[in-house]
């Protein structure tokens, strides 16, 4: 399982893997960072386990873009469904920009994801 070693190291400890079932999160969020972990080549986000959020959600960070984010939830979604709010960093002096996107397959997601982070396989 070398490719989880990548995506759950955290900002703060990158040395050492982040076990996706310690997090004081859903078992519903944890089973779908597994799953969309297993469909994408290359993953090189981070978890950020120091930002709270709500119990169905994470936040994803870049390991070497800070403004480049990702928070991924199943709240409010149908069962095997996510939603993703996807963070692009600030230009030209403005704040932040989003995208969101909800009622998303894992497959889907994992194109999302993998394209928003320049990873693997995805591609919107």
């Amino acid at each position: 399982m070398m490719w989880l070693d990548s995506f759950f190291n955290t900002p703060e400890v990158s040395q050492r893997p982040l076990n996706p079932w310690t997090l004081r999160k859903s078992t519903r969020i944890k089973s779908l960072l597994i799953r969309i972990a297993s469909d994408i080549e290359g993953i090189q986000w981070q978890v950020d386990a120091a930002m709270r959020s709500h119990a169905d959600g994470i936040y994803l960070s870049h390991p070497r873009e800070a403004g480049l984010r990702a928070y991924l939830h199943v709240h409010g979604q149908a069962e095997g469904r996510s939603g993703v709010h996807l963070e692009f960093p600030s230009v030209d002096g403005r704040g932040p920009t989003y995208e969101t996107y909800e009622d998303l397959s894992v497959t889907r997601l994992a194109e999302i994801l993998a394209a928003h982070f320049g990873l693997g396989n995805g591609a919107c």
